[in-house]
């Protein structure tokens, strides 16, 4: 028999079992954060090891690799499943200067978290009234913005959804497009196109006076490192903000 070492991370005290080969071999309790459990085998193949809260929920399984006898055996498998979904409300009152508005949410893990933004309302039928963004801002704040002048209230909603695991990286911004501009290209950091999407996370517009229009356009990404946006409109087309989220899964 040779030792054997399983080694992962969890968010939360858990049990971590060990079956190999259809054998059960009992269970480890580990605490949150980085672990390793330690284990008599005759070989590391076919094993699988599975990470359970006190409360029976799964955080993670997986098979476990590592070939060297004896040595260590690592966990193949991330945390996964949706941990929570936030439904937001942003209600931004008409007048203020810049339109800028928070609102405070319960702690999230925002390597973990993505936005789904689902939509906007305002009673004044202008652009710059009827168009708003909203991003996380940090683990605890979701900001909602329009620019606006004297116009009525606004109402921006969206999905928080915040993962046990899965996700390898999310990259969040604005893009700042200028006024008579189509195109824009955003560099972001190297990702798998195969395992990446985007979401689309609104926009807003300045409309200086001489602009008398809006067409928000569409983002996808054009390369491993680069995220494209393009509207066919560039003849008074005003300045405007769209917000955005490259999320890469393991």
């Amino acid at each position: 028999m040779s030792i054997y070492k399983i080694a992962g991370n969890t968010l939360y005290d858990a049990d971590i079992h060990i079956i190999q080969d259809g054998v059960y071999f009992g269970s480890k309790p580990v605490t949150a954060g980085a672990y390793d459990v330690s284990f008599e085998s005759t070989t590391p193949y076919g094993i699988i090891a599975v990470a359970k809260k006190a409360d029976g929920q799964v955080l993670g399984y997986g098979d476990v690799v590592g070939l060297d006898d004896p040595g260590p055996a690592d966990l193949v498998a991330a945390l996964s499943g949706v941990k929570s979904v936030k439904h937001v409300s942003v209600t931004i009152p008409g007048g203020q200067a810049d339109g800028v508005y928070t609102t405070t949410i319960s702690a999230v893990d925002t390597s973990k978290t993505i936005l789904l933004f689902t939509g906007c309302s305002c009673s004044t039928f202008d652009v710059q009234a009827m168009y708003s963004y909203m991003t996380l801002t940090n683990s605890t704040t979701v900001t909602a913005r329009r620019w606006v002048g004297s116009f009525a209230d606004h109402v921006a909603n969206c999905c928080v959804v915040e993962f046990y695991g899965g996700i390898k990286s999310i990259q969040r911004g604005v893009i700042d497009v200028p006024r008579n501009t189509a195109t824009k290209n955003t560099t972001i950091n190297a990702v798998t196109t195969a395992k990446t999407f985007v979401t689309w996370g609104g926009a807003c517009t300045e409309k200086p006076s001489a602009d008398n229009k809006l067409r928000p356009g569409r983002l996808y990404l054009s390369s491993t490192t680069n995220l494209y946006y393009y509207s066919n409109c560039t003849s008074n087309y005003p300045r405007h903000l769209v917000a955005y989220e490259v999320v890469e899964w393991e």
